[in-house]
């Protein structure tokens, strides 16, 4: 079935597109050097990443569709990230490279393993992830602007975790699901 232009055109999928079409305008004042269009471009795709999932409860418009959108969104800022911060902060790159792709390939296998599995991107909005996305703004927005590395670096840790417990819901789902707190609510363990 085709999805109607009102189950669409919802704030909270509205928001998820803007994140989505955030990220070339990333790359792009990345591309130009603009250090603080970037940020800028970057905490308001988190402030819409913040602000869909709660609208979308707030009003009753929690869809499948809404879940998907949030985590393309996600996945396209996430990849867009390490490219931006190579092209203005090459240093950065240098000191905690090791850090990024650690990072960046745990949360791209857990996304493909679910992708080979069910041909959808993971969209479990775990506990783990909303935690991490945190960590991640807060420690870059930290790292990037005072130098200081070490939140970064626990937020990579966190990314890990996350993406472990990811897998381990793709592995464990014998069909796709959206919105798994934990992978203890999943084993029957915790009461949503």
């Amino acid at each position: 079935m085709i999805w109607g232009v009102r189950q669409f055109i919802t704030f909270p999928n509205l928001l998820s597109l803007l994140r989505i079409l955030l990220a070339p305008l990333m790359l792009w004042s990345a591309l130009q050097g603009e250090k603080a269009v970037f940020l800028s471009l970057l905490s308001l795709a988190w402030i819409s990443d913040w602000l869909d999932g709660m609208l979308a409860r707030l009003t009753h418009q929690v869809s499948s569709l809404g879940s998907k959108l949030d985590s393309l969104g996600d996945f396209i800022v996430y990849v867009t990230l390490p490219v931006g911060i190579y092209l203005l902060w090459p240093k950065v790159i240098a000191e905690e490279g090791g850090f990024i792709l650690a990072g960046l390939a745990a949360y791209l296998i857990a996304h493909l393993l679910a992708f080979v599995k069910f041909r959808q991107l993971a969209s479990y909005h775990t506990w783990a992830a909303k935690l991490t996305a945190i960590l991640m703004a807060v420690s870059l927005l930290v790292m990037l602007g005072l130098g200081i590395h070490w939140m970064f670096q626990l937020a990579i840790v966190s990314v890990i975790l996350s993406a472990i417990e990811s897998t381990l819901i793709t592995f464990r789902l014998q069909s796709f699901r959206n919105d798994i707190p934990t992978y203890f609510h999943l084993l029957g363990k915790f009461r949503n």
